[in-house]
């Protein structure tokens, strides 16, 4: 197969199942509250299967420990630079940090080096995902006045945060490399590998459907997407360069950190916005940063086939 026919296979999918999305809200083919049960099924089942199965396959040592201290370090720089600009809007701080990682970079990532390397996507994810279920959240909920042991409960009870607990759990004991071979094991296999079938596609079709820009907005979410993606910019590659001095890189980790910094920030951001126009401002932004996501895609599709 040659290049032109790989980066084909990689983001055609992308592209349609986006566009199918977006084409099912403007013709009315699903509505809002069809869309919520689709990803109600995929944040509560799907989701969770697949971040399972990555955690749990991960061979934890010293070198993954690291990698997740520097993104985690990464993502909180970030958030206190975002907050040196909260005149812009008080949400830009959580939009030039964090990754949707769940929603869009373990899907994508499984299009270029395929279901058997999403254990090292999920290596680079690690501590974005540790920062966003702990710092991020707590700061985010907190603007809204939720007690602390409120938001403590929300995040330890979610089914992503479980699941992906319990993949650690299961792949730093050794428990998971025992269970190999055995009919526990392979029905356990089994069943996170069939959750985890329609993952990507119904991921990629509810940010489709998700993409929506508001014309009072998009001023603001042009500003916010250019400082975003400097801002990623520098902290990939700085992030890069120190995982290369002290654990050594390998290509599918360099490119799932490369991937990991030009995804959107977390989809949850419009949720806790405090006004309407503050909801049409994160959608936005998101909506924007999404469709740049999808296009960096395309070129790291291009660069690493």
């Amino acid at each position: 197969m040659n290049n032109a026919a790989r980066i084909a296979e990689i983001v055609l999918p992308v592209v349609v199942s986006l566009f199918l999305g977006w084409l099912s809200r403007l013709k009315g083919i699903l509505s809002r509250a069809q869309i919520d049960g689709l990803k109600a099924f995929v944040v509560t089942f799907s989701l969770p299967a697949v971040l399972f199965m990555a955690f749990a396959e991960i061979a934890y040592g010293l070198d993954v420990l690291l990698t997740c201290v520097v993104v985690f370090a990464a993502c909180t720089a970030m958030l206190f630079i975002g907050k040196l600009f909260r005149r812009e809007n008080p949400l830009l701080a959580f939009l030039v940090t964090g990754f949707e990682a769940g929603m869009m970079g373990y899907s994508l990532y499984t299009l270029l080096f395929g279901a058997e390397n999403l254990s090292v996507m999920a290596v680079a994810a690690l501590g974005g995902d540790v920062f966003v279920f702990t710092l991020y959240m707590a700061m985010l909920k907190g603007r809204d006045g939720m007690p602390p042991k409120q938001i403590a409960r929300e995040t330890l009870l979610s089914p992503i945060f479980l699941a992906i607990l319990a993949g650690v759990l299961l792949g730093a004991t050794g428990l998971w490399t025992a269970m190999q071979g055995s009919f526990v094991g392979a029905a356990v296999a089994a069943v996170g590998d069939f959750l985890s079938g329609p993952t990507a596609c119904a991921i990629l079709f509810v940010v489709g459907y998700n993409i929506e820009f508001s014309r009072d907005s998009l001023r603001g979410a042009v500003r916010a997407a250019g400082a975003r993606l400097v801002l990623c910019a520098a902290f990939c590659a700085l992030c890069l360069l120190v995982l290369t001095w002290t654990v050594g890189m390998t290509d599918h980790l360099r490119w799932a950190l490369i991937l990991l910094f030009t995804l959107p920030g977390p989809y949850v951001l419009p949720v806790f916005a405090r006004s309407e126009a503050d909801t049409r401002y994160a959608s936005s932004c998101l909506s924007l940063y999404t469709l740049l996501s999808v296009v960096m895609f395309c070129v790291i599709a291009v660069l690493a086939a």
